[in-house]
């Protein structure tokens, strides 16, 4: 059976664009509650030595490795992929770690799969800070909400897939490729 492939992508440019936007809108939405709950101010962060600046890019590095280890995991326990069906790497021109599921899955599955490191690393830490006032919970659950906004943008592209529908993440540029019979 010969498969022809549609693909759903976006260039790279206007991703960085919406992603530059995003985060920035998006970093004031999130503070807003919390500066409202418990006060304080994002200029307050200009305060901060500069050992806990490299403190928190560590955080950082790390938290992205840990992202992408999420959708791997969801991957293969909730989207039933083998381990060998997966591919880790970064994308040196961004420096960006990835996860690639090299096969097929379920449109349903694969929601899950983009959106889990959302939910674990951004908005559960997010949630957190707000019940407990806690600035470096926040700035956590802050930047990865922020950087899952690449997977947003990849769940934005979905919202018109039907249910049960295959999809696979695109091998190389940023968007999906969906086999059609």
């Amino acid at each position: 059976m010969n498969f022809m492939n549609q693909e759903l992508t976006i260039s790279s440019g206007k991703a960085q664009i919406f992603g530059l936007g995003a985060s920035l809108l998006g970093v004031l939405l999130l503070w807003t509650p919390y500066q409202y709950l418990w006060g304080g101010s994002l200029l307050d962060l200009g305060k901060l030595s500069s050992s806990v600046w490299f403190g928190w890019l560590g955080v950082l590095l790390v938290g992205a490795l840990i992202h992408e280890g999420i959708h791997a995991l969801t991957a293969v326990y909730y989207g039933k992929i083998q381990w060998s069906q997966t591919k880790f790497g970064i994308q040196w021109k961004s420096l960006t770690p990835y996860f690639h599921p090299t096969v097929a899955m379920p449109v349903e599955k694969y929601r899950v799969v983009v959106m889990m490191p959302l939910l674990v690393m951004g908005l559960f830490p997010y949630a957190l800070a707000l019940v407990l006032g806690n600035g470096w919970v926040l700035a956590f659950g802050i930047s990865f909400t922020v950087a899952a906004f690449g997977d947003l943008l990849i769940l934005w592209m979905m919202r018109n897939l039907r249910q049960g529908q295959p999809v696979q993440d695109h091998p190389s540029k940023v968007g999906l490729v969906i086999p059609m019979p």
